[in-house]
């Protein structure tokens, strides 16, 4: 944790660290110098690959997602018997199998339609209508929201690790965000800017707490 703290620019105590997450990996894995790979698995037991570090090695740290932990792979032949493609849903029985068809796999998801004539799903409030409870109805609609736009910008880093067939020059990078909302008092646009480069955080904290 000291590391990845010191590292990340991370201030907070280790006991209220929440751990790291799936959008943290990348920067983890070029902190410890590591190769990472995530699955998840369906209850079918049918493999995703739902993260790949852009660092690569024989010897990558394999982890299973479920819900939000992750827990260390040992055996990834053990593991899985049936690894799922992303774009075209076939199943394949070993990892290397999935990625040499996967850096080809043209296919899109196919999704498959039941017979018989459409109908609708009863709503949450039926449901509970069914079981006695009834909510009433001018409670059901909520009638505020907020809407936001984000966009980035180029960044050169040359930091950023080639692999075999691919060369980085930039990385996207937080430039501002945009909040509009039907609440009175806050239905004009608000643009935040960044102010000054590494102030990413701060950024994203001003539009939070507007919205808040």
């Amino acid at each position: 944790y000291k590391v990845f703290s010191e590292k990340a620019s991370i201030k907070l105590k280790s006991r209220e660290f929440p751990g790291v997450t799936i959008d943290q990996l990348e920067e983890t894995s070029r902190i410890f110098d590591v190769a990472i790979n995530v699955f998840e698995q369906d209850e079918f037991g049918n493999t995703d690959s739902v993260f790949r570090s852009i660092k690569e090695s024989d010897t990558p740290l394999n982890l299973n997602l479920y819900g939000n932990h992750f827990s260390y792979i040992k055996n990834l032949d053990m593991y899985s018997k049936s690894y799922r493609c992303k774009s075209c849903d076939k199943l394949w029985s070993h990892l290397g199998h999935l990625r040499r068809h996967a850096r080809n796999c043209e296919g899109g998801v196919k999704h498959r339609y039941g017979r018989g004539n459409f109908q609708l799903k009863p709503t949450v409030f039926q449901l509970l209508e069914d079981e006695g409870i009834n909510v009433p109805k001018e409670l059901r609609p909520y009638p505020f929201r907020a809407t936001y736009d984000i966009e980035c910008m180029l960044k050169p880093d040359p930091d950023i690790e080639d692999t075999e067939k691919i060369s980085y020059s930039t990385k996207h990078a937080l430039g501002s965000i945009s909040i509009c909302s039907n609440v009175p008092g806050f239905k004009t646009p608000k643009c935040f800017v960044l102010s000054e480069e590494g102030k990413q955080k701060n950024l994203v904290k001003e539009a939070l707490d507007y919205l808040m």
